[in-house]
């Protein structure tokens, strides 16, 4: 029995069509370097917020292949995450979504 699985985990690819069609998705973390972030390569994990993103592949022939895909990304940055009492009591902060259509 353990062999039955074991060869159809590998020929999986086979029964999927994988050589023609793509199918992905993605989750991870994303996080702003700019003004309100002190300008550091410090990671403020406050400000760290999601992204994701799906996608599909078709690939018609060795030399052509069709795409589509969508990722989403959250960014934010705020002065109250600073070491430097002027930055801080600037108190800015902002929040922004990031859609991308491929």
């Amino acid at each position: 029995m353990k062999r039955f699985f074991f060869a159809l985990f590998f020929a999986m690819p086979v029964f999927a069509f994988a050589q023609y069609l793509e199918l992905g998705a993605m989750i991870g973390a994303s996080n702003y370097m700019g003004d309100l972030s002190n300008n550091s390569s410090t990671v403020y994990i406050q400000e760290t917020r999601p992204a994701a993103g799906i996608f599909a592949r078709y690939n018609t022939y060795t030399w052509l292949t069709f795409k589509l895909g969508f990722n989403f990304a959250m960014v934010a940055g705020e002065d109250a995450n600073s070491q430097t009492e002027s930055i801080r009591s600037r108190n800015l902060s902002f929040r922004s979504n990031i859609y991308e259509f491929v």
